[in-house]
């Protein structure tokens, strides 16, 4: 983003996908919005949807409270699922914090514990707030659930847990259009890909790229998931 606004100034146009989507940058969120800031603040407006999508970034809260401190933030229920579906612990003791009363309930951090736990690894600690009665199928901003991060990661364990509760769908598209088995069928996660699909997952569809999870095993020369897609197509 700066290399553009340095070479091309003002023929970037700073719409609101941008602004969105700099709110959501997971690694350098923060700076871009102060870049954006600083060189086009007149263009720049902070809607409800950039802050949703800064409550919902994966910096450590780094962007919310950035936005709270250059102006006035409203802090919804859906600012506050944001941060709880992401796993964003850090962001909702935030946001409680600034509304001045007890906003986020804990149901709200209990879901936000399930997320970081699928995405770690944790498959005790998801056992336990699955037995809870924790919604273990909650989507965050960009449409991904804690089955899609525990899948990625190849979390068999978990994928177990969650399947077992009987409340996830195990055909969840993101907002790529992808589902639960499109990343262990790139990663070559074989356990988990034989676990989704006894499970109903779908293995004839495509992603926004035109991909499917039997095209993106081949790219990536995961020949076990290859063979066992290609039986499911006989």
């Amino acid at each position: 983003m700066t290399l553009l606004l340095n070479r091309r100034g003002a023929d970037v146009q700073i719409t609101q996908e941008v602004v969105v989507a700099a709110a959501g940058n997971e690694g350098d969120g923060k700076e871009i919005m102060t870049l954006l800031l600083d060189r086009r603040g007149a263009e720049v407006q902070i809607t409800q949807e950039v802050v949703v999508a800064a409550a919902g970034n994966s910096g450590g809260g780094r962007v919310i409270e950035y936005l709270h401190k250059i102006t006035s933030i409203d802090i919804t229920d859906v600012v506050i699922q944001s941060a709880a579906t992401s796993g964003q612990i850090n962001t909702l003791r935030l946001l409680d914090q600034w509304a001045g009363a007890a906003t986020v309930s804990q149901e709200w951090i209990n879901i936000a514990r399930l997320c970081v736990a699928t995405k770690e690894g944790d498959a005790e600690t998801v056992l336990e707030l699955t037995r809870q009665s924790v919604p273990p199928d909650k989507q965050d901003v960009w449409g991904t659930t804690p089955l899609w991060h525990a899948a990625a990661q190849g979390h068999t364990d978990i994928v177990r847990v969650l399947l077992a509760t009987k409340a996830v769908d195990v055909n969840a598209t993101s907002i790529s259009k992808r589902t639960p088995l499109f990343w262990p069928a790139a990663d070559g996660h074989v356990k988990v890909i034989e676990l989704l699909l006894n499970h109903g997952a779908k293995h004839h569809y495509e992603d926004v790229d035109g991909r499917s999870p039997l095209t993106i095993a081949r790219v990536h020369g995961q020949t076990k998931v290859v063979k066992i897609l290609e039986a499911k197509n006989i």
